[in-house]
């Protein structure tokens, strides 16, 4: 989608690491890359994965790896 309207026409890209069921976790590190490669925003929501630990390496990982 962002390839058919252009990415200057874009003004984020919203993931989340967690929500209500079935708690999957969005590809927040594939997300990254491709918003730096774009130069897109990349807002993660993490509110419910911050007492995971798990989840917060992963966007600990999205921000080295791509944009957030």
């Amino acid at each position: 989608a962002i390839d058919e309207v252009g990415p200057d026409r874009v003004l984020c890209v919203m993931s989340t690491t967690s929500c209500f069921a079935p708690r999957g976790c969005d590809r927040v590190e594939e997300i990254a890359t491709m918003c730096r490669d774009r130069e897109i925003p990349h807002v993660i929501n993490n509110a419910y994965g911050l007492q995971a630990s798990k989840l917060c390496h992963v966007v600990n990982e999205a921000c080295r790896v791509g944009r957030v």
